[in-house]
């Protein structure tokens, strides 16, 4: 989270990233096998002629959110 708020601090954006090759990441960097990699961070500078879709895997409010009467 550091590292994101500093980033954002250069006017930069960031994303973290799960889900992916663990293995693959690791052998493409070369990283030694008693590292463990827990996820990626995309840094860069946001697209601002673009929008982003929502996810569309994520539940709504009241899919979440349990109310007692």
């Amino acid at each position: 989270m550091s590292l994101m708020l500093a980033a954002k601090n250069l006017g930069l954006d960031t994303h973290p990233m799960d889900g992916f090759d663990h293995d693959g990441v690791k052998k493409a960097f070369d990283i030694p096998d008693n590292y463990w990699v827990p996820l990626l961070l995309a840094v860069g500078w946001f697209d601002t002629g673009k929008t982003l879709a929502p996810p569309k895997w994520r539940k709504t409010f009241d899919e979440i959110v349990v109310k007692f009467h």
